[in-house]
C-alpha cells in the first residue's frame, strides 16, 4: 500500500482530509442572505393562510434561531428571535417563548427591544405560566431597569393586580372611576 511505503503520508492524506470535510460542511451552510430569503418567504406563507399553519409557524420558529444561532453578531438576530419569542407565546408555547426572550436580553442587552422583552418574560411567567412569584420579580426588575419605557406603566398596573381573579380587578376599576367621577361632580 502507499501509506506503508511513505510513514509520513498518513498524516498528510488525514490533513488533506480534515481540510476537504472542513471545506464541504463550511460550503453547505447558508448565508445571511438566502436565510433571509427563506425567512421572508416563510413569513408571507404564514400570513396568507388563515389560520396559520402550525407545521409551517415551527419551520418558522426554528429558521429565526437558527439564523441567530448561526450569524450572532448579525443585526437581525436579536430581531428574529423577538420575533419568535412572539409566535411562541402566540402558539402555545410559553416556556419556549420565555426561554427565547431571556436569550435575547442576555446576548443583546443593548438591543432596542431588550426591555420589552424583559416585559414579555413578566408576562409570561403572569398569564401564561400563572408563576406569580417570578412575573412580579421580573416586572420589579423591569421597572428599575426602563423606569421611562412605554411599558411602565403597564408593569406598575400588572404589578398591583398580580394574582387578583379578573372580576376583582374589573371591580376595583369601576370603583376607581366612579370615585374620580363623582370628584369631579362635586
Amino acid at each position: 500500500m502507499l501509506t506503508s511505503n511513505y510513514p509520513g503520508m498518513k498524516r498528510i492524506l488525514a490533513a488533506i482530509l480534515v481540510m476537504g470535510c472542513i471545506a464541504f460542511f463550511t460550503s453547505c451552510g447558508k448565508s445571511p442572505a438566502s436565510m433571509n430569503k427563506q425567512i421572508a418567504g416563510l413569513e408571507q406563507e404564514i400570513k396568507a393562510v388563515s389560520p396559520a399553519d402550525t407545521a409551517k409557524v415551527n419551520e418558522l420558529i426554528a429558521v429565526y434561531e437558527q439564523y441567530a444561532s448561526e450569524f450572532p453578531k448579525d443585526t437581525l438576530s436579536p430581531e428574529y428571535l423577538f420575533r419568535a419569542g412572539g409566535m411562541c407565546l402566540s402558539f402555545n408555547k410559553p416556556s419556549r417563548s420565555l426561554e427565547i426572550f431571556r436569550r435575547v436580553c442576555r446576548n443583546y442587552p443593548q438591543y432596542k427591544r431588550a426591555g420589552e422583552c424583559l416585559f414579555m418574560q413578566a408576562f409570561v411567567f403572569e398569564n401564561a405560566l400563572g408563576d406569580y412569584d417570578n412575573a412580579g420579580k421580573i416586572y420589579r426588575e423591569f421597572i428599575t431597569k426602563y423606569p421611562g419605557h412605554p411599558l411602565a406603566d403597564d408593569a406598575e398596573l400588572s404589578l398591583k393586580y398580580l394574582g387578583k381573579p379578573a372580576e376583582a380587578i374589573l371591580r376595583d376599576m369601576e370603583l376607581q372611576a366612579a370615585d374620580s367621577t363623582s370628584g369631579a361632580i362635586k
